[in-house]
């Protein structure tokens, strides 16, 4: 599970950084870039010193709220990854959808179900999704409602089925009116 929400939050990296129109100094950019390098060698130690430095620099660097968020998580310290994830979700609420699902599993091991429901729902809502992704997701969705039986979350649910549904019937469609013209 862990690394398949580290491939995850890497994929929705490397795909949604430019989502974010930050404005962010350039003694941060630099900073933060520096510390990204360190993650990606996996010196954890540095890379946490450079990312703390950028957003010393400024506060509003997205990046690397969500980087520190990223790596508070690997490291299993739940309270700190959601602090930077939520400061991150603050900034920018578009960067990635992996980010919504890491704070749903935060949620879940805390027992905020509440959260957790809300997060996979705003998850749920990204249009990058694989279809693997969106049914994972909807059988956590059903999971966390027989938890809190929340009825009206069970509308929801099935309404999101339906809109699944609609999307793909729409897809096929199209695709006949293609393949008939």
């Amino acid at each position: 599970m862990r690394l398949f929400l580290f491939v995850l939050f890497i994929f929705g990296y490397l795909f949604s950084y430019s989502q974010c129109s930050q404005k962010v100094t350039s003694e941060s950019k630099k900073t933060y870039i520096k510390g990204e390098k360190f993650y990606k060698k996996r010196n954890i130690k540095e890379s946490l010193s450079f990312l703390h430095k950028s957003i010393n620099y400024d506060k509003n660097n997205a990046s690397a709220y969500f980087l520190l968020g990223q790596i508070y998580y690997e490291r299993d310290q739940f309270d700190k990854s959601e602090y930077f994830f939520l400061k991150g979700v603050d900034l920018c609420p578009s960067y990635s959808s992996s980010v919504y699902f890491m704070l749903y599993d935060i949620n879940i091991k805390s027992n905020q179900y509440d959260k957790a429901k809300d997060n996979l729902l705003i998850y749920l809502k990204f249009l990058d999704l694989s279809k693997d992704e969106r049914d994972n997701a909807l059988v956590s969705l059903k999971e966390v409602i027989l938890e809190t039986h929340c009825l009206e979350t069970l509308f929801l649910l099935i309404y999101l089925q339906l809109k699944v549904f609609q999307l793909n019937l729409m897809k096929f469609y199209l695709y006949f009116l293609l393949i008939t013209s």
